[in-house]
């Protein structure tokens, strides 16, 4: 049996108003899916902080792909965020908004972008 890894019904609520049921990145609406700021690595994890509103974004099939695919890059923009580091506490870079910082009540802070390297 499969255990189930990802967020609750009611944090997939809150992230999906909070982003307002669109790409974070290109702004599209539809079949969007959660990605997670700080992986879960293969097979899941536990870690409890996982599936909290500040480390899940909607981002698009492509978008999320892209993500994925450039990590340096995703680093750069906050789509991802390094161990240690609380995702709460790193800026992320949305179309909508520009640079915030996500809380785990499904709200933003606007703030200044990253210096370089400190992601």
């Amino acid at each position: 049996m499969t255990r189930n890894t990802g967020p609750s019904q009611r944090v997939r609520e809150i992230v999906k108003a909070r982003d307002n049921n669109r790409c974070v990145v290109c702004g599209k609406y539809g079949e969007n899916q959660f990605h997670h700021r700080q992986p879960r690595k293969m097979g899941g994890t536990r870690r409890p902080g996982i599936n909290l509103p500040s480390n899940l974004l909607t981002l698009c099939v492509i978008c999320h792909q892209y993500a994925e695919a450039h990590r340096t890059t995703s680093y750069r923009l906050g789509l991802l965020v390094r161990e240690p580091s609380i995702p709460s506490g790193v800026p992320v870079l949305l179309l909508a908004h520009g640079w915030v910082l996500l809380d785990d009540d499904g709200l933003f802070v606007p703030t200044t972008p990253p210096t370089e390297g400190a992601a």
